[in-house]
């Protein structure tokens, strides 16, 4: 999956997906997360070396913007456990039964 990035004017220098090349539509959460990953290491990567001429403003609005990714990056990690928490795992349902009487 690619990803162009343009520059919204509106978002006062927060860039917005524009264009998700191979749909976004069929894309797995896996194959989504790792798009967002790449997405945030590159914007990582322009963070440490582009600041200079930034107004006050626009870096305010980037740090949103990144608060925003974050809270929904927590989203997806606190309902991915909860899914894996519900799975339950039993070869016995009663242990006293297997043999297990160590409790």
């Amino acid at each position: 999956m690619s990803v162009t990035v343009t520059e919204d004017p509106a978002a006062a220098g927060v860039a917005r997906p524009a264009v998700l090349a191979d749909g976004i539509a069929d894309a797995s959460v896996a194959e989504l997360l790792a798009a967002a990953g790449e997405l945030l290491q590159a914007a990582y990567g322009r963070v440490r070396e582009d600041f200079a001429g930034l107004s006050l403003e626009v870096l305010l609005d980037q740090v949103v913007a990144a608060q925003r990714v974050q809270n929904s990056a927590w989203a997806v990690q606190t309902h991915r456990l909860a899914q894996a928490a519900a799975i339950e795992y039993r070869d016995e349902p009663n242990p006293w039964r297997a043999g297990c009487r160590s409790w």
